[in-house]
């Protein structure tokens, strides 16, 4: 803890860096940019994603290209799915429990058995958060 004083005309801003959704591991982004180039094909050759069974709790797929993607039985529980492209997807049996689907498309998608039910706000005990920057901004004094 610093003991420094907050010079006269500054104020601190706190700003909260902490997100609820997962970062995707480097295997998991290079899966997405070889599907992206699949689509890209016309859906056509090597590279289509195909993630039957993954493990995708809370993962921050917001805008992610999953057109034709293989979701078969994935766990996407409270997964960002925010403005996703699932067009034409197998999300057959997937668990989409609390996942965030605003603006997403799904047209064409397998849905046939998927859990799509809202989650339940939980009782939480506070947690001290993960991750926190400071800034320090100065405003000067017109009299």
């Amino acid at each position: 803890m610093t003991t420094d004083s907050i010079p006269d005309g500054a104020f601190i801003n706190w700003v909260d860096t902490y997100s609820r959704y997962k970062p995707l591991s480097p295997e998991m982004v290079e899966i997405l940019e070889k599907h992206k180039e699949w689509v890209y094909r016309g859906w056509k050759g090597d590279g289509r994603a195909v993630l039957e069974g993954a493990y995708l709790r809370s993962a921050d797929l917001g805008r992610a290209d999953l057109q034709g993607a293989d979701l078969w039985w994935a766990d996407l529980q409270g997964a960002d799915l925010k403005d996703a492209d699932l067009k034409g997807a197998n999300l057959e049996r997937t668990d989409l429990e609390g996942a965030d689907l605003s603006g997403a498309d799904l047209g064409y998608s397998d849905l046939r058995g998927a859990n799509l039910r809202r989650r339940r706000p939980q009782k939480r005990i506070p947690q001290r958060r993960k991750s926190h920057t400071s800034h320090i901004e100065y405003y000067e004094h017109h009299s």
